[in-house]
């Protein structure tokens, strides 16, 4: 996202991609295909290598262009497109692969010599067998008996109460804001008329963390727990004097923070634990003003599924992204550190 005010990156959605004529019969996959290589140069010195030794999968520039072959593109789209393998592809699938072949060759006259590329190996990261890292029962049982304890008791020290909403089984963290409070409507209203408009209410959302919330506790009682943004809440404040005001809500995923865990919270279970929580503990005055919501890292995932719904997305005011994998899962780098770093061999065709 781009900063604004006291460092924080706002983001806004992207615009939306580009329409493509097509016929009635066409699927999306057709249609994401010319999107796809709209980024595509024809300048050699643009193009990547994926390059396998004997430690690591690594994308590097080559000073010899490779390029991919029909074999290797089937491979690779097929997987891309319909999360299969080339051979396990059903007629009406590779009827849409060749569609994908020829707006290429036909829009932007890219296209394939038959056979594969010797060293060349597309990384379909879904397809490929799990190479698991096994720790003893002690680490796990430190993570969430020790450290997630320090960090419970740091959050009730602080003036959070911990929650389970109903729906779902999302757990999470409030702590109300001076005036945060849920109050009736008359006391609202009465309320409203005497004092300011309360900052905007956080919501957040922790990245893959051992423990979880513990590790951002510095992050979130040091800086982003302030009121409006660090700033004052109207003229007659002083700099400063709205921190601590806002309401939070921390939600915590235990699928991601070492915990045992043998279910996960989905897209939809999370909106409606998300839209629960709101109800229950935010004023109608916060809600109608709008809210904050921050994710870091595998955070900013659950946060694309609140944009997703609209009752979630009317009331959102900011989005706030730090490290947001949802937007750079785009660029290879990405899935190359995290998920082939440490391979001991490349993934098979």
């Amino acid at each position: 996202g781009s900063g604004s005010g006291s460092g924080s990156s706002l983001a806004t959605p992207p615009p939306s991609m580009a329409e493509t004529e097509s016929s009635d019969d066409d699927d999306d996959s057709a249609v994401a295909a010319e999107a796809l290589s709209n980024g595509a140069r024809d300048d050699d010195a643009s193009r990547k290598e994926v390059r396998f030794d004997d430690s690591a999968a690594s994308l590097s520039s080559s000073s010899t262009p490779v390029f991919p072959r029909r074999d290797d593109m089937d491979s690779f789209l097929s997987w891309a497109f319909f999360a299969s393998h080339y051979p396990s592809l059903s007629p009406s699938q590779l009827t849409e692969l060749e569609k994908i072949y020829a707006i290429l060759k036909e829009r932007h006259s890219i296209s394939f010599l038959p056979g594969r590329t010797e060293g060349l190996v597309p990384m379909r990261l879904t397809l490929e067998d799990v190479d698991p890292v096994y720790r003893p029962l002690a680490v796990y049982v430190f993570f969430r008996v020790v450290l997630y304890g320090m960090g419970c008791l740091v959050l009730r020290c602080a003036g959070f109460k911990f929650r389970k909403a109903r729906d779902g089984g999302l757990t999470y963290w409030y702590r109300p804001g001076v005036g945060g409070e849920k109050k009736g409507p008359k006391e609202e209203e009465v309320e409203s008329k005497k004092s300011p408009p309360p900052p905007l209410p956080l919501l957040f959302f922790h990245g893959i963390a051992p423990g979880g919330l513990t590790l951002y506790l510095p992050l979130l009682l040091g800086g982003l727990l302030g009121g409006g943004g660090g700033g004052p809440q109207n003229e007659d404040d002083d700099e400063g004097s709205g921190r601590g005001q806002r309401s939070v809500l921390l939600f915590e995923n235990r699928n991601i923070s070492f915990f045992p865990a043998l279910e996960a919270v989905d897209e939809l279970d999370t909106v409606r634990g998300v839209r629960e929580a709101m109800n229950m503990h935010l004023s109608r005055e916060e809600r109608d003003g709008g809210v904050t919501i921050a994710g870091h890292s595998f955070g900013t995932f659950q946060l694309t599924w609140l944009l997703r719904d609209q009752e979630v997305r009317s009331k959102v005011r900011q989005v706030l992204l730090m490290d947001p994998v949802s937007v750079l899962l785009s660029e290879p780098d990405v899935i190359t550190n995290f998920v082939y770093g440490r391979r001991k061999s490349p993934p098979e065709r």
